[in-house]
């Protein structure tokens, strides 16, 4: 059963065996282990979802989340072997890879950016170049978004050692940070950007042309791990696809579902609460359903452009060094896998749900 688990601390993981993620339980199915970047929300509702409607089970794998963090922490914990899939942001993935992490890309989701600074209506900041010498709030430091951040800020001839990058949090406290001039802006991303609005924040979007056209958060394994497990690799990414249909076509039930397994999520008893949720839900998907990837059964399949501009990017804002080998860094040879499912009954399953 998906459940909410803490991750150690990255001293003591890195001393942690590796988890193999080939011991079958005595039901059949195998433990994956399964890292956001972000805290759960209505943005994860497909963790919910295939839990609670059996696709993780159908499949053979019995899924456990982790939240080590932003983006750089989940992929230490896969270096570390603590986590078999991640999800952090292609900026990090590319910044690990030049390291020397042989990560891999296997499941595009977010086929769109979800990541954009935001100020205040009456801000003077008009673009990134205006960011010299302001302080710009970050969900935490190993936030995807800041390396997003330092590099479109690069591309408009601003260093990003002269920005002062502040660890916000998300949420109530970003929006006050805002509100109340701690920072000058906000780099965070689409759906918390809607929580603010619904709570009455007011704010302007800066979005640079630089990484208009560039996907975002992907899930990833070791290449090793994705080497040996490709069944696993299949499981988890037709389970996700499933859930994506189901939730597209029932969306109030899959927040529903999201606060029967996660009940942290139902943060009040307002009657709207669920509008507002399936706002913040319907808004990611929209990005993961660019191109119409259901009726074309692409789901998670990453373009080759997409894929060799994302390298370019980040060579040119300084992310990595040198080029990373874009071929190697992602794989779409699950892709008809992921997809081998009748999506019509999948739909029928979801529009009967009560």
């Amino acid at each position: 059963m998906a459940a909410l688990a803490i991750a150690l601390p990255f001293s003591l993981a890195a001393c942690a065996p590796a988890m193999p993620g080939s011991d079958a339980a005595p039901d059949g199915t195998t433990k994956v282990v399964v890292a956001p970047s972000s805290e759960m929300s209505a943005a994860w509702v497909q963790f919910a979802v295939a839990e609670d409607q059996g696709f993780f089970a159908e499949n053979g794998i019995d899924v456990e989340v982790q939240w080590p963090g932003g983006s750089a922490d989940v992929l230490q914990q896969l270096a570390t072997g603590r986590v078999h899939v991640g999800a952090p942001t292609p900026e990090a993935v590319l910044a690990a890879r030049s390291k020397g992490q042989d990560v891999q890309m296997i499941y595009n989701w977010s086929r769109s950016p979800v990541q954009w600074l935001a100020v205040t209506p009456e801000s003077g900041i008009k673009s990134f170049a205006d960011l010299r010498d302001k302080k710009v709030g970050v969900a935490n430091l190993a936030s995807g978004a800041k390396l997003l951040a330092e590099a479109a800020a690069r591309d408009e001839g601003i260093e990003p050692s002269a920005i002062n990058f502040i660890a916000t949090g998300t949420g109530v406290a970003a929006l006050d940070a805002l509100q109340q001039k701690r920072v000058d802006a906000l780099m965070l991303w689409d759906t918390e950007y809607t929580k603010m609005e619904q709570a009455g924040g007011k704010l302007r979007y800066i979005k640079p042309d630089s990484y208009s056209t560039l996907f975002s958060t992907t899930f990833v394994g070791q290449a090793d791990w994705v080497s040996k497990n490709p069944k696993l690799v299949e499981a988890f990414g037709k389970a996700w696809a499933q859930a994506t249909v189901w939730a597209t076509k029932n969306p109030e039930g899959a927040v529903n579902l999201l606060w029967k397994h996660y009940p942290q999520t139902k943060t009040s008893d307002s009657p709207d609460l669920l509008t507002k949720q399936v706002q913040l839900f319907e808004g990611r998907n929209e990005s993961a359903l660019s191109g119409d990837p259901i009726a074309r059964k692409t789901l998670g399949e990453y373009p080759a452009d997409g894929v060799a501009k994302w390298a370019d990017f980040a060579l040119k804002a300084q992310i990595t060094p040198n080029k990373v080998d874009s071929d190697r860094m992602y794989t779409n040879q699950f892709v008809q896998a992921f997809n081998d499912f009748d999506a019509k009954a999948v739909e029928d399953r979801a529009a009967a749900f009560k």
